[in-house]
């Protein structure tokens, strides 16, 4: 209700697509916002961005009456390419689509909290420059799938891609093979779908997103 009131839409009985997608929005930023309960206040840790590649992590305290203290304010780097190759495709209602023609607010598959599977608009779509030298995994499972991406990107189970073996079990098949390689492409991608978990199909396998933090 209250992310309703900000936006005034309090009074809806229904809701436009974008007025959806706002709400998500306003739902993921907030839970961006790390609190923990302290004597009499929350202290918080927020990440920030400035501009491209550059930002802030702030932490403070929040008081019972809303009252903000700013404790600490240091400079951070927002981008690292720990994302998805250029020929990447996620699984939407329409059918699988290539990453890089992906736009906010387009419809792709996600999960929800408890396991169910649903769609959502997506609320992000971000890309970073790959650095020479930069390399990715090149996962091959029993059952055909394959996927290349950055070594720390995350799996749905919050593994990185850089720590998986053979033989293990990732999403309902058995790694085959765990190879690293140069990349050739230009940029690293990832999605943000709405929803509480971040995960969408990537090739056919359950990803978790990047930019959910």
């Amino acid at each position: 209700m209250a992310i309703l009131r900000h936006l005034g839409l309090e009074r809806n009985t229904s809701f436009s697509d974008d007025q959806k997608l706002q709400v998500y929005q306003q739902y993921k930023q907030l839970n961006a916002v790390e609190l923990e309960p302290a004597e009499g206040v929350s202290k918080f840790r927020l990440r920030t961005q400035e501009a491209k590649g550059e930002g802030f992590v702030v932490e403070g305290e929040i008081t019972s009456s809303g009252q903000i203290k700013v404790l600490k304010r240091e400079p951070t780097i927002t981008t690292c390419p720990i994302c998805l190759s250029e020929d990447t495709h996620i699984d939407t209602p329409a059918g699988p689509m290539s990453i890089t023609e992906l736009r906010v607010g387009m419809i792709v598959w996600t999960l929800d909290s408890a396991g169910a599977r649903l769609t959502a608009p997506l609320l992000a779509v971000g890309s970073t420059p790959a650095p020479p030298g930069h390399e990715v995994i090149i996962l091959r499972l029993a059952d055909g799938r394959e996927l290349a991406a950055s070594p720390a990107h995350p799996v749905a189970d919050g593994r990185a891609l850089g720590n998986l073996v053979p033989g293990e079990v990732l999403d309902g098949s058995t790694l085959l093979s765990v190879n690293r390689e140069l990349y050739e492409g230009a940029a690293t991608y990832d999605i943000l779908p709405g929803g509480a978990t971040g995960l969408y199909w990537a090739n056919g396998i359950l990803m978790k997103s990047t930019l959910a933090r």
